[in-house]
C-alpha cells in the first residue's frame, strides 16, 4: 500500500511547501521547485534558466562555498533544469535538515552574483553547449526539431538555449532581472521527505517566511495552431548513420488526453518488445533502433518516434516501412497483455518513485505546481483507467503523415 499521506501548507510571502514523511529512513531530502525554464525566457536572451542552474551553486551572502557546506554535513545535492522548471535537492542526514533550509533560503534571497561568479558559470555553459550540442553526432537535434515543430511558442528553443552567443552576451544586469523576476518565493515549492521532526514547520517559517516576494504576471504564452499538411526537412550531418524521426503535436500535462497519449507511446516504440521494434529492428531488419516517446511539458508538447536506419537500407524504404506500420496501427488490435505490460511498466515506475526521497519531492513540487500534489497519487486511477479503444481511438485521430512533422537527419 502506497503512503499518500503528506501535508500542505504555505507562507504568507507565498512560499507553499509540501511535507512528505517517509518511515524507515534516517535522510531527509530538501527540494526546492523553481516554476521556471527555458519557455519563460526572450528569444534574443535563450539558456538564463540553465545558466542559473550553474549559477544557483555559486554561492551565496552567507555561504560562499554551497558545496563545502552540504560535503561536511554528509550530503549531496544537484538540480535539473527543463522548459518548464528548475529543481533543486539536497539530502543529507535528517539530523542535517536546518542546514538545507538555511541554505536554500540564503540562495533565495541573497545569490551572488557578481562579474567573476557570472564569467566562471558562462564559460562553464557554454563549453557544455560545445561539447553537447555542437560537437557530438546528433547534437543539434534537438535544435532542429523545436524549430521545425514550434513558430510561435517558446518552446521553439531547446533548454540549454538557440546559440551559446546569448549566454556569452549575457551582463550582470540581464542575470539579476532574470533572479529578480522568478527566484521568487511566490514560485517556488518547498518539497521535505524523508525523516523530520514536528517542529519542520517551525524551521521553515524561520527561514523563509521573511523573505520579500514580487508579482508574477501570469503567463500566456502563444500556442501553435495545428497544421493541416506535413511539414518536413531534410538535414545533412557528418554523423555515421541516417536518421529518420517523426514528430506528432499533443496536449500539455493536464490535458484528459495526456496519458493516453504516453500509454500509445510506450506500445509503439517503448522497449524491445515493442510493436515498432518487433517489426521493423527484428522482423524487417530495416532500423537498428526504434524508438518512440512523449516530451511531458507543460504546454502542449510532442511525440516523439525515432529510428536509426541500417547502413545497407535505403532511407525512403525505412520511412515508408515506418509509416506503414504507423498509419496501419490499428489493423492489429490491442491485446489485453500488450495494455498490460505498458500499464504495469508506468504503475511500478511511480510505485518506485514513491520510495526515492528526491523523486517524491519532485513529483509533489510539480504536480503542486501544475494544479494539485494530489495529482501524483490520482495518476494511478487515470492509467488504470485508460482502455484499448481510447488508444485506438486516438491513434485514428493522430497517427496520420497529414498530422506528422518530419525530420531526415541524413550521413553526409
Amino acid at each position: 500500500m502506497l503512503n499518500q499521506a503528506f501535508k500542505k501548507g504555505f507562507l504568507s510571502n507565498g512560499l507553499r511547501y509540501i511535507l512528505y514523511p517517509v518511515k524507515d529512513t534516517s535522510l531527509v531530502c530538501v527540494n526546492m521547485f523553481y516554476f521556471v525554464g527555458s519557455r519563460d525566457e526572450e528569444s534574443d536572451k535563450t539558456g538564463f534558466a540553465h545558466l542559473f542552474e550553474h549559477l544557483m551553486f555559486a554561492g551565496s551572502e552567507q555561504a560562499p562555498s554551497f558545496d563545502n557546506e552540504v560535503e561536511s554535513a554528509g550530503g549531496v545535492n544537484n538540480a535539473f533544469t527543463t522548459q518548464d522548471y528548475t529543481d533543486y535537492f539536497i539530502e543529507l542526514p535528517a539530523d542535517n535538515v536546518e542546514l538545507a533550509l538555511w541554505l536554500e533560503s540564503d540562495r533565495m534571497r541573497h545569490l551572488n552574483i557578481n562579474e567573476k561568479s557570472l564569467n566562471i558559470q558562462k564559460n562553464v555553459v557554454i563549453e557544455e553547449f560545445k561539447e553537447t550540442h555542437l560537437n557530438q553526432p546528433y547534437g543539434d537535434l534537438f535544435h532542429i526539431l523545436s524549430d521545425l515543430c514550434y513558430t510561435n511558442h517558446p518552446y521553439r528553443w531547446p533548454t540549454i538555449g538557440l546559440s551559446p552567443e546569448h549566454i556569452e552576451k549575457a551582463t550582470i544586469e540581464d542575470v539579476q532581472s532574470f533572479y529578480d523576476k522568478w527566484y521568487q518565493p511566490n514560485n517556488a515549492i518547498l518539497a521535505i521527505s524523508g525523516k523530520f521532526n514536528q517542529n519542520i514547520e517551525d524551521l521553515i517559517k524561520k527561514y523563509f517566511e521573511n523573505i520579500p516576494s514580487n508579482l508574477i504576471s501570469e503567463r500566456n504564452y502563444p500556442l501553435d495552431p495545428p497544421i493541416e499538411h506535413q511539414v518536413k526537412k531534410i538535414v545533412k550531418r557528418d554523423v555515421p548513420l541516417n536518421l529518420i524521426v517523426i514528430v506528432f503535436a499533443m496536449p500539455g500535462r493536464l490535458s484528459s488526453e495526456y496519458s493516453t497519449y504516453d500509454i500509445l507511446s510506450d506500445i509503439l516504440g517503448n522497449d524491445n518488445s515493442s510493436r515498432l521494434y518487433t517489426s521493423l529492428v527484428k522482423e524487417k531488419k530495416l532500423f537498428i533502433s526504434v524508438d518512440a516517446s512523449i516530451m511531458g511539458s507543460v504546454d502542449p508538447g510532442l511525440m516523439i518516434i525515432s529510428g536509426i536506419v541500417k547502413p545497407s537500407v535505403e532511407v525512403k524504404k525505412a520511412e515508408a516501412a515506418l509509416w506503414d506500420e504507423l498509419v496501419n496501427f490499428n489493423k492489429k488490435p490491442i491485446t489485453d497483455r500488450e495494455l498490460e505490460k505498458v500499464k504495469n511498466m508506468y504503475l511500478s515506475s511511480l510505485s518506485m518513485d514513491i520510495y526515492d526521497l528526491q523523486k517524491v519531492g519532485f513529483e509533489l513540487s510539480f504536480y503542486e505546481a501544475l494544479s494539485k500534489a494530489e495529482l501524483l497519487f490520482e495518476n494511478y486511477d487515470v492509467y488504470r483507467s485508460i482502455t484499448k479503444e481510447d488508444i485506438m481511438s486516438l491513434a485514428d485521430k493522430i497517427l496520420n503523415p497529414d498530422r506528422a512533422f518530419v525530420l531526415n537527419y541524413l550521413k553526409k
